[in-house]
């Protein structure tokens, strides 16, 4: 980290600490997330994990890799974006969780639409829920 961690604020210690985006990573299938989706404004990555699924969807910005997006920081409006469960290769109702709030967003059956703010990225758990 290029900060000194006597003076890190409670929000970035959560952040660095996060047991469940930490688990992500350490998780036993041991699967690499891969892209489901890109284009020039928006991506979105999917993970096998052992008790579900975990999709990544980055809002790149409004104006999609130029030079003025690379500039253009909190003057935007959060983008929805939605995954669908077709496009993403699952069934069923699942639970989602927003890993960064670390709290539950609700059960879904077919898509799931995140709000994510610009040059932002939602991290969002999906276990499967009878």
């Amino acid at each position: 980290l290029g900060c000194d961690l006597n003076q890190i604020t409670d929000f970035t210690k959560n952040l660095l600490t996060n047991g469940e985006v930490l688990a992500i990573n350490q998780d036993e299938l041991g699967i690499q997330a891969h892209t489901i989706y890109e284009d020039d404004c928006q991506s979105i990555l999917m993970k096998e994990i052992i008790d579900g699924f975990v999709i990544g969807v980055f809002n790149r910005g409004t104006y999609c890799d130029t030079v003025i997006d690379m500039f253009n920081w909190g003057f935007t409006s959060p983008k929805k974006i939605t995954v669908s469960w077709t496009d993403i290769g699952i069934q069923g109702n699942f639970m989602a969780r927003n890993l960064w709030k670390q709290e539950n967003i609700g059960i879904y059956s077919d898509q799931l639409t995140v709000e994510v703010n610009h040059h932002g990225v939602s991290l969002i758990k999906l276990t499967p829920h009878r």
